[in-house]
C-alpha cells in the first residue's frame, strides 16, 4: 500500500512528491523490522519491544507524511478521493495510538477487545478506505484512457474521468462507509452493534460495486471494447 501511495497520491491527488529519503528507505526499513518481527519469541524482551516500536513509528511517519502531503495539494476543490485517504490515515494513526496503550496497560492488552479493534482499524480503517479511495481514481482513469485510445476520440466526445462516476454517489457511499466504520469501532465493547455495523458495511459495498458498474456502463456505451 505505501508502495502504491508514492505514485498514486501525488499523481491522482496533485501532491507534492513523497520526500525523496523516505520513499526510498520506509520500504526497505518496514520489511526488515518485519523480519525480525517474525523472529520476536528469539529475541531478548528489550530488543523485541524496540522492534515493534520502530515499527509503529514508521507505520506512524507514512501517515503524517501523507496528509502533510494532502494539505499542500495544488487544487483545492473538494474530492472524495481524498476524504477515504484521510480516513485511512487517521485509522493507521489510531492503531499505533491503540498499540501504545496496549504497552502501557497490560490489561488492555490481554483483552479480548484489544486484538479486534486493532483488526477493525487496519482492515477497515486504513485498508477499505484507501482501496476504494484508489477505485474510484483508477477505474475512471482506465475507462477514459482506453476511450480515448481505442476510439482516438477528440475533446468533448466521450465523458471526462469526473464524470465516469457520479460525484454525488461516491460522496453517499463514503458517508456510509464512514458510518460502518465508526459502528465497527464500537463492535468490541458493544457486541449488539455487529448487525447494524455488518448491514451497513455490506450496502456500503454493495453501493461501490454499482458505482464502479456505472464507470463500466458509460465506457461501453460510448464504444469502449475489451478486446
Amino acid at each position: 500500500m505505501i508502495g502504491v501511495a508514492y505514485q498514486v497520491v501525488p499523481m491522482f491527488q496533485l501532491t507534492p512528491p513523497y520526500p525523496p529519503r523516505l520513499s526510498r528507505w520506509l520500504a526497505g526499513a518496514l520489511f526488515a523490522l518485519l523480519l525480525l518481527h517474525s523472529i520476536e519469541p528469539l529475541l531478548p524482551h528489550v530488543t523485541a519491544r524496540l522492534v515493534d516500536a520502530a515499527l509503529a513509528a514508521g507505520i506512524l511517519l507514512f501517515a503524517v507524511a501523507t496528509l502533510r502531503l494532502q494539505s499542500r495539494r495544488r487544487r483545492k476543490l473538494p474530492d472524495v478521493t481524498l476524504d477515504y485517504w484521510r480516513l485511512g490515515m487517521a485509522s493507521l494513526i489510531a492503531c499505533v495510538a491503540v498499540w501504545i496503550v496496549a504497552q502501557v496497560r497490560p490489561a488492555w492488552a490481554d483483552s479480548d477487545a484489544y486484538p479486534l479493534l486493532l483488526g477493525i482499524l487496519f482492515i477497515g480503517g486504513f485498508a477499505v478506505s484507501v482501496v476504494t479511495g484508489m477505485l474510484y481514481k483508477i477505474v475512471p482513469f482506465l475507462a477514459w484512457f482506453h476511450l480515448q485510445s481505442q476510439l482516438q476520440a477528440r475533446a468533448g466526445s466521450i465523458p471526462t474521468m469526473k464524470n465516469m462516476i457520479a460525484e454525488r454517489w461516491m460522496r453517499r457511499q463514503f458517508r456510509l462507509h464512514l458510518i460502518a466504520c465508526v459502528l465497527l469501532v464500537g463492535v468490541p465493547f458493544w457486541p449488539q452493534l455487529g448487525v447494524a455495523a455488518g448491514s451497513v458495511l455490506a450496502l456500503s459495498a454493495l453501493l461501490l460495486w454499482i458505482n464502479l458498474l456505472s464507470a463500466l456502463r458509460r465506457f461501453t456505451r460510448h464504444g469502449g471494447g475489451f478486446s
